[in-house]
């Protein structure tokens, strides 16, 4: 099949960034992307052009634009539009960075983000995308699904190592698939990069599918033990508002 190169990659250079956590320089993109400098540039600036990602006039790096979040206001708008009172009022009790975080094939992708406004907060955009397997929010989109389908999954992804602190043991991770099941919610730190911290909650829907993962992120520095005990609260309950707002009953069991 014939393909544009020039569209290809500009793709590229458009999941790149997407999929970056932090913000991105012209360097880093056309190292990342395997693409000269000049190449990359004309890309981003017909990118920019088109509102697809936005650079910052300052630091000069790249973040995903307006039209980006566009893309998403549709993408399961019910779960998002139910669940955004909720997720400010988590953001207001919590005081850190709220995600809803759906599975697209092998990846989580991120759908709605309220930021948090501390100092050294989790730094999330619409649109971003990670192996599914990944962090809290990754424990909680798998432990819903069966086992055999969990295990089909894995040996398409494997398990990489992001941190020190990841999980690559398959066994450990199942494990831990279930642990999330019995409680009703998974929290991680520096599993997906270092300094991080996070809780997430499942969202289901009136047919009682996993809708979304609820995630509250922050710095490993502030959510200590004890804090992140107080966080799981929040989020299951949250996460179990959101959940009888879109007409479920299969709440978690430890609540209800």
């Amino acid at each position: 099949m014939n393909t544009i190169r020039s569209v290809e990659r500009a793709i590229k250079v458009l999941l790149y960034i997407c999929k970056n956590s932090v913000p991105a320089g012209l360097s880093q993109i056309s190292r990342g992307v395997e693409l000269d400098k000049t190449t990359t540039w004309r890309l981003l600036a017909t990118l920019e052009k088109e509102n697809m990602v936005q650079q910052d006039p300052v630091t000069k790096k790249y973040i995903p634009g307006a039209n980006i979040s566009n893309l998403f206001n549709t993408w399961r708008s019910d779960v998002r539009k139910v669940a955004r009172p909720y997720l400010e009022g988590l953001l207001h009790e919590t005081g850190e960075t709220v995600c809803l975080i759906v599975a697209v094939g092998l990846e989580r992708l991120c759908i709605e983000v309220l930021q948090s406004d501390q100092k050294l907060s989790a730094i999330q955009t619409i649109g971003y995308r990670a192996p599914i397997y990944k962090g809290a929010s990754g424990r909680v989109l798998l432990a819903y699904r069966p086992i055999e389908e969990v295990e089909k999954i894995l040996d398409k992804t494997g398990l990489e190592q992001s941190t020190p602190q990841s999980v690559t043991n398959r066994e450990i991770y199942i494990r831990e698939l279930e642990k999330t099941r019995e409680r009703g919610f998974a929290a991680t730190s520096g599993d997906l990069l270092m300094g991080l911290s996070a809780v997430s909650a499942p969202i289901f829907d009136k047919k009682k599918d996993l809708a979304s993962a609820l995630v509250v992120k922050g710095s490993q520095a502030r959510m200590s033990n004890s804090i992140i005990s107080k966080v799981s609260e929040s989020v299951l309950t949250t996460a179990n508002a959101i959940s009888a707002r879109l007409g479920s009953n299969k709440l978690d069991p430890l609540i209800h």
